[in-house]
C-alpha cells in the first residue's frame, strides 16, 4: 500500500526524520502563534488539531507531517522577515533583481525537496520528507540573506562577511 522495503537508505531516513522530530518537538508552541495559524490554513485543519499536533509530533504519520509543516511555516516567516529587511536596506541596489532572485530560489528549493523525497513517491514518509527538506534549505537561505544584510562589499560585489567563494 505505498509501505517500501526496509533499505538501508530508507533506514537512516527514517533515523533522520525521527531526530528532526524530537529537536522540532522540543520547541514550544504558542496557541496564538502566526505559524499556528498558517500551518492550520495550509493544512485545512482546526487550529486546535494543528495545537494539538504540535504536542505529540510522534504520535502519528499525520502529527508528524503537521509538526513538519508547522516548521517550514516558521523558518519561512523568519526568511520573510530578513529578506523584507534586506529590501528595505538595498535601495541604491535595483530591488528587482533581488525578488527575481529569490522567486527562482523558491523554485528551485521546491524541485529540489520534491525530488529530495521521490524515492518514497506515494509513501506515507514522501510529505515528511519534503517538508523537512524545504524546511532545512529555508534555513540555510535565511542565513544567507541574514549575511547579507551585514555584507561588504568588494569591487561592487556584495558578499556576506565571512563568505570568501
Amino acid at each position: 500500500s505505498g509501505d517500501l522495503p526496509a533499505t538501508p537508505k530508507l533506514k537512516r531516513m527514517r533515523i533522520h526524520v525521527l531526530v528532526l522530530l524530537v529537536v522540532a518537538c522540543s520547541a514550544s508552541f504558542a496557541a496564538t502563534d502566526v505559524a499556528l495559524e498558517e500551518t492550520a490554513r495550509r493544512t485545512s485543519l482546526p487550529q486546535d488539531r494543528v495545537a494539538k499536533s504540535l504536542e505529540n509530533c510522534h504520535l502519528s504519520q499525520s502529527d508528524m507531517n503537521t509538526c513538519a509543516g508547522y516548521r517550514l511555516v516558521r523558518e519561512e516567516l523568519e526568511l520573510n522577515r530578513f529578506y523584507r529587511e534586506l529590501l528595505s536596506r538595498r535601495e541604491e541596489r535595483d530591488p528587482r533583481k533581488l525578488r527575481k532572485a529569490q522567486e527562482a530560489w523558491l523554485r528551485w528549493r521546491d524541485a529540489n525537496c520534491e525530488y529530495e523525497a521521490s524515492d518514497l513517491q506515494g509513501g506515507s514518509l514522501q510529505p515528511l520528507i519534503t517538508l523537512n527538506c524545504k524546511a532545512r534549505v529555508t534555513k540555510d537561505r535565511t542565513e544567507w540573506v541574514r549575511g547579507m544584510l551585514s555584507c561588504t562589499s568588494v569591487r561592487g560585489a556584495c558578499r556576506p562577511q565571512g563568505d570568501s567563494k
